[in-house]
């Protein structure tokens, strides 16, 4: 769904969600003057200039759900007087999440035209920067993190690329479909993101790449079948990897890890990260430690490490599902669950071909999949606001043809 703007409004909310774009962005880092400068500016365009217009802020009731996640993280910080070590990283969590709201407010009627040109802008500057810095803007092949960006390391540029890249393929498939004609812009830029993913060296980026491959050569109706039922194939390969990880390290499949991906099926010691998250989640299973609550304390981390018989040393959950029990409980994976199947409910109820794009349903295999080694399904990066971005839409989309029956 694609509306015509005037030449004023459309100036305003262009404006606006590049300003919030870089915002959200400056938020994952440690730029604090950056910070300052860009978050104040991005409420000021969105509520002065906007309303100003007489645009109406939206907020769709799927959104509650996601306000209440984030409510609970915070009262569990406070119960648990987490707070102090951990209010910079809850505060970053809670710009994100309000700021990842009004964003969908701009591009709602317009969410490809935006998300193509986001995703353009970021291909290109990954470009430039593998031609004049010799790495990416983020992060660099000898290891070291450029422009003070810590919170892009090869596995986040990598994931970001990978969004990238579905977009590209989802932009292929629909133009094939659609018009009987290859889009070959789109194909240069996945070519182009598939080089770029494979030069960061990232274990979850070559997935990433195997499942855009897939994506690109299946047809609409199994990509429907598989997005359905993939949170349960997830949850299970989670469950079954730990409870059999024993066995597994003595397998043939160990050896198979070793020679063709040159690492342990312990995956870099996640599993150990993975056991020792899970004890921790037992002792407060009901609302968990607060965002960040656990992993902001590096000193009772490590004791806790040694007490409980682990010699690694690590400082987050390194798994997505994990890291959502440990921060919010039990009570905060069950809205989590909400919101999941809330999605593929509305999903269903949209017209796939016209409406909802190839790209947002891919989004969803790519963030369940990447957060099996990796927690960004709840936090103040990228990932989170483009869960937000999707969960919106697909809500939006359901409304709008709702109102049209």
């Amino acid at each position: 769904m694609h509306l015509k703007l005037s030449s004023r409004e459309f100036s305003i909310k262009n404006f606006a969600f590049w300003t919030m774009i870089i915002s959200i962005f400056s938020v994952m880092t440690n730029n604090i003057p950056f910070i300052i400068i860009s978050v104040p500016l991005s409420m000021f365009l969105e509520i002065f200039l906007l309303k100003k217009q007489n645009i109406k802020l939206y907020f769709p009731k799927c959104f509650i759900p996601v306000v209440a996640l984030l409510l609970l993280t915070g009262i569990s910080l406070v119960l648990n007087r987490n707070l102090n070590n951990s209010k910079l990283f809850y505060m970053r969590l809670t710009y994100s999440t309000v700021l990842s709201m009004l964003i969908f407010d701009l591009i709602k009627e317009n969410f490809k035209y935006y998300i193509n040109r986001l995703f353009y802008v970021i291909t290109i500057i990954h470009v430039i920067g593998i031609m004049f810095f010799r790495s990416t803007c983020f992060y660099s092949y000898q290891g070291e993190m450029v422009f003070g960006m810590p919170g892009f390391a090869k596995n986040g540029t990598a994931m970001l690329l990978a969004f990238s890249m579905l977009v590209f393929v989802s932009d292929l498939k629909e133009t094939f479909y659609q018009q009987k004609k290859i889009n070959f812009m789109a194909l240069i830029m996945f070519i182009i993101n598939v080089v770029l993913i494979t030069k960061t060296k990232s274990g979850s980026g070559l997935v990433m790449v195997g499942l855009s491959v897939v994506i690109l050569f299946i047809n609409e109706k199994s990509l429907l079948k598989i997005f359905k039922i993939m949170p349960i194939i997830i949850i299970a390969i989670l469950v079954i990897y730990i409870i059999s990880y024993e066995f597994l390290l003595h397998s043939q499949l160990d050896e198979m890890f070793h020679k063709y991906l040159g690492k342990s099926i312990a995956l870099s010691g996640r599993i150990d990260i993975w056991r020792f998250s899970l004890e921790m989640f037992i002792k407060k299973p009901i609302l968990g430690y607060g965002y960040w609550g656990l992993w902001s304390d590096p000193t009772y981390v490590l004791q806790m490490l040694r007490e409980t018989g682990y010699a690694i040393s690590g400082f987050k959950a390194h798994c997505g599902y994990l890291a959502i029990l440990l921060d919010c409980g039990i009570i905060g994976a069950l809205i989590i669950a909400y919101i999941c199947t809330s999605h593929i409910k509305a999903v269903k109820r949209v017209n796939k071909y016209i409406d909802y794009h190839i790209f947002e349903i891919s989004w969803v295999l790519c963030i369940l999949i990447y957060n099996l080694s990796e927690d960004a399904l709840f936090t103040y990066t990228f990932p989170w606001c483009f869960i937000i971005f999707l969960i919106g839409h697909a809500y939006y989309l359901k409304n709008i043809k709702k109102n049209i029956k």
